[in-house]
């Protein structure tokens, strides 16, 4: 069995894996900005709405 990091598709792989990485980075950092709001008007701006295009928002 070949290693998922080497061999004909590894820099695909590794492409793969910076941008989970970036994802989790964002993902945890937007989580902690939601938990730590004052009240649950500011979390929900800090939440999915914060992530989504300026066209999609309601608010």
């Amino acid at each position: 069995m070949a290693e998922p990091f080497r061999g004909e598709l590894g820099s695909i792989s590794w492409l793969l894996m910076a941008a989970q990485l970036i994802m989790f980075a964002a993902s945890m950092w937007i989580a902690i900005r939601v938990f730590a709001a004052a009240d649950a008007l500011q979390a929900r701006h800090q939440g999915l709405p914060h992530a989504a295009p300026d066209y999609l928002r309601s608010d």
